[in-house]
Parts: C-alpha cells; sequence; structure tokens
C-alpha cells in the first residue's frame, strides 16, 4: 500500500486511471472494516466510470460514500486532498497531480496511518481498533 501511496504522488495526470485500477483491486483484495470510511470497492463501477473519462467519480468510488474530505488545487497546479481520521480528531494530507491521485493519495494515508496505529497497540487498546487493520 505505501508503494502505491508514493506512485499516487508521483504519477502524472495520464497515469490516473492505471492507480485507480491498482488501487480498487487492493482494497477489494485486502478491505478494510471501517464503516463508512473504506469498502471493498466495486471494481466494475470503477472501471466503468474510467472508461467514460470520470477518473475523479472512479476515485470516488473507492473511499465509501460517508468519507469526508477536502480538496483543493492551486495555483501551481498541485492538488491537496485532507480527511480525518475515523474516530479521531487528526486531519491527514497528501498530494497529487490531478484531484483524484490527490483523494487516492490522502486515503492510502489514512488507511496505513490507521493500519500503523492498530499494529503498534497491544490487548484491549488493540482490540478497540481492530477494525482498522487490513485483513
Amino acid at each position: 500500500m505505501r508503494d502505491l501511496l508514493h506512485d499516487c504522488v508521483a504519477s502524472a495526470p495520464v497515469e490516473e486511471a492505471d492507480r485507480i485500477r491498482e488501487a480498487a483491486l487492493l482494497l477489494r483484495a485486502a478491505p478494510v472494516s471501517i464503516e463508512g470510511f473504506a469498502c471493498a470497492p466495486e471494481f466494475d463501477r470503477i472501471e466503468a466510470l474510467l472508461a467514460r473519462g470520470a477518473a475523479v467519480s472512479a476515485a470516488l468510488a473507492t473511499l465509501g460514500e460517508q468519507t469526508p474530505f477536502i480538496v483543493s488545487r492551486g495555483a501551481n497546479g498541485v492538488c491537496l486532498a485532507s480527511m480525518m481520521r475515523p474516530g479521531g480528531t487528526e486531519e491527514l494530507v497528501a498530494e497529487g497531480r490531478t484531484v483524484a491521485l490527490a483523494l487516492l493519495s490522502v486515503h492510502l494515508t489514512v488507511l496505513l496511518a490507521l493500519a500503523e496505529q492498530a499494529a503498534s497497540m497491544t490487548g484491549p487498546a488493540r482490540a478497540a481498533v481492530a477494525g482498522a487493520r487490513m485483513h
């Protein structure tokens, strides 16, 4: 997942469809159990959106319907996306060369942070965030 995050940040706009497909396959193979945040995306739906040139909609389809986010694009063309960690107060930010790549980058950033948090805990604290672990 970390390699895909780096690829999303470094990818050119023409590569966004490939990164979206990779993210959808990764999340489908190893879904994260956080209600309303991450899901096992419907790959056929994402592929149909990409075929129509709807990369932002396809990226949104990987997030889950209730995932809160903010996206902005600066004058230099770099896009930033931010998300709150589920159940937390920490906001994480990531960038990409397109809105879709920024959304994927921040989504992967949050998932990695949750997985690392779960991996570092033991006992009752770990059980409390077990839903955030990659399966």
